[in-house]
């Protein structure tokens, strides 16, 4: 099915039917995107909270949660928009209560979107150190969505024509898009990853065992490497890039490389 949806939209692109081919592109997304929009109870009856910058859908048994995470997201806006200077008008916060799993999601296509599962964090994982979980959750998970939001130049003009698919930044390396959201998360609280004892003993070990300088940036950006870090590379050191950069370039680094 899937091979077919790509092979129409091609289709669509040589004929110029750009708008059909949009929305063959869109469906495709939808096709490929976090299962757990498959798993959801149908007879859940979801209301919709608003806020100034934020659209929160909640199970209606969930209000109170609901507003909570309202809260979060309005102080995560005030919080990164002073360094990323570009916000969507509205961005969907769906709070999915469908899993035990402590986490979350964000993506720009077709519109600014987070998933969050309202699960506190297991103790001994990377993310098990926290202070105000969802405040960390909903701030790292934002920072994606704001580090998506920048269409500056030639890609302005593509997304006049695309749409919304055109979405340059999200196509940055893992220790890019992670590691700033690590390194937000971090700094606009008082714990984050960058505070984790966990993180902190990899760290400790890496230099111990002269490891440290083994690590380049095509490394960094893995998942899958068989060793002790395993996937959380650009969790761990993609954060410490974006630290170095901040200390040796200033904060305002972080809007610049963004819009280049």
């Amino acid at each position: 099915m899937i091979h077919n949806i790509f092979s129409t939209t091609f289709q669509l692109l040589r004929k110029s039917n750009l708008c059909v081919a949009s929305a063959m592109i869109t469906l495709l997304h939808l096709f490929t995107i976090d299962p757990t929009y498959a798993q959801t109870d149908p007879s859940i009856d979801w209301k919709v909270l608003d806020t100034e910058h934020f659209e929160i859908i909640y199970d209606a048994k969930h209000e109170k949660l609901a507003r909570r995470y309202a809260g979060y997201a309005e102080i995560a806006y005030h919080d990164l928009l002073p360094t990323f200077r570009e916000a969507p008008k509205k961005t969907v916060i769906w709070i999915n209560d469908s899993t035990d799993v402590a986490n979350g999601s964000a993506t720009a296509i077709p519109y600014p979107t987070i998933n969050i599962f309202p699960v506190l964090p297991r103790e001994g994982s990377s993310i098990g150190e926290y202070g105000d979980w969802g405040q960390e959750l909903v701030t790292h998970e934002y920072t994606h969505i704001l580090t998506m939001q920048h269409v500056h130049g030639f890609m302005s003009v593509l997304r006049l024509i695309f749409g919304s698919i055109v979405v340059p930044n999200a196509v940055t390396p893992r220790w890019w898009l992670e590691g700033i959201a690590v390194e937000e998360e971090s700094r606009h609280s008082h714990h984050g990853r960058m505070r984790s004892m966990t993180q902190q003993a990899w760290l400790r070990a890496l230099v111990e065992e002269r490891k440290l300088l083994q690590e380049d940036i095509s490394r960094v950006n893995e998942l899958s490497i068989p060793d002790e870090l395993a996937g959380q590379r650009p969790y761990l050191l993609g954060p410490l890039i974006w630290d170095e950069i901040i200390r040796m370039k200033g904060n305002d680094a972080v809007l610049k490389l963004h819009e280049h």
